[in-house]
């Protein structure tokens, strides 16, 4: 039979940015400042800084290993989440009401702007691992 020799995080990425190409139900790139697949695997492998964002990148992996740094990706891309725009004062006194402290109106706030960013990148995260153990399960058969 045919031995699978694992995939670079490189290679899984462009996959799964054909499989998903087009799409609205997530965003491929945690942020629109990195532009292409091609900047965002720059940032990973810490071309900017040294230090690899995420180690073995360039590393054919696969099982545990690849999951490993899967999650070690999707983490990144979900720290890297920006909410758009700026919040207004308006925003802040239209959250906070008569009497609600600073807590509860910055939770208001973030609730209600970041609730479809985070949704997005849940969707995000979410088609990550499903394609993982789709292609998993494909090699164990």
């Amino acid at each position: 039979g045919t031995r699978f020799e694992g995939e670079t995080l490189e290679d899984e990425l462009t996959q799964f940015w054909k499989r998903h190409a087009g799409t609205t139900a997530f965003d491929l790139l945690p942020c629109p400042e990195f532009g292409t697949l091609d900047a965002y695997l720059s940032f990973l492998r810490g071309d900017t800084g040294g230090t690899p964002i995420v180690p073995h990148l360039d590393v054919a992996l696969y099982g545990g290993a690849q999951y490993t740094r899967l999650l070690q990706e999707v983490e990144v891309f979900l720290r890297l989440t920006e909410l758009p725009g700026l919040i207004r004062a308006e925003d802040v006194v239209q959250a906070g009401g008569l009497s609600s402290g600073l807590h509860s109106t910055a939770i208001k706030i973030l609730s209600h702007v970041g609730h479809d960013l985070t949704l997005r990148r849940i969707r995000y995260i979410s088609e990550r691992v499903g394609n993982f153990f789709s292609q998993q399960k494909t090699m164990v058969l």
